[in-house]
């Protein structure tokens, strides 16, 4: 069923490749598998962005301008605290988890820790937000709505969804 999900995949966007290429992926499996798999990312992407852009709209007529325009705050407003809890810590977790590779309880340890290290940044972010919410004099539910999709988005982090 696969085979044939895959060579439909791949018919769709046969014409569009170069000679080269699918002299290359008769040739060689490898390559064809490889090639399969970017062509799914690629389609993934490209499908998640056009998805993305028809519900965005939707949110937005829906709204209407107004509603909108507050939506946008919230969701900015935001957005500027959450590099707080990722603070470069992705490339230290690859890395480290590259060193640990064959040692399964250094792995929990450096998981262990990252989650804690991102539960304090978030939190540390939810103060500054507050303290931020605090300074700027905004209505109460828009500070009510700002720190609820604070805690939200801290939770996301935290548990990196």
């Amino acid at each position: 069923m696969l085979d044939k999900i895959e060579r439909y995949f791949l018919s769709l966007f046969y014409f569009i490749i170069p000679d080269r290429i699918k002299t290359r992926l008769k040739k060689s499996e490898e390559f064809s598998r490889i090639f399969n798999s970017v062509l799914y990312l690629v389609f993934e992407k490209g499908t998640r962005f056009f998805v993305g852009v028809f519900t965005y709209s939707l949110v937005v007529r829906s709204l209407g301008p107004l509603e909108y325009g507050k939506y946008s705050y919230i969701i900015n407003t935001t957005a500027i605290f959450v590099p707080f809890a990722h603070y470069g810590l992705e490339e230290i977790l690859s890395r480290d988890f590259v060193e640990a590779k064959n040692n399964p309880c250094k792995e929990g340890e450096i998981l262990a820790t990252a989650l804690l290290v991102k539960a304090v940044n978030a939190f540390i972010g939810l103060i500054i937000l507050s303290v931020f919410l605090f300074i700027k004099d905004l209505s109460y539910e828009l500070n009510l709505l700002i720190l609820l999709y604070g805690f939200v988005l801290a939770f996301s982090i935290v548990t990196g969804k």
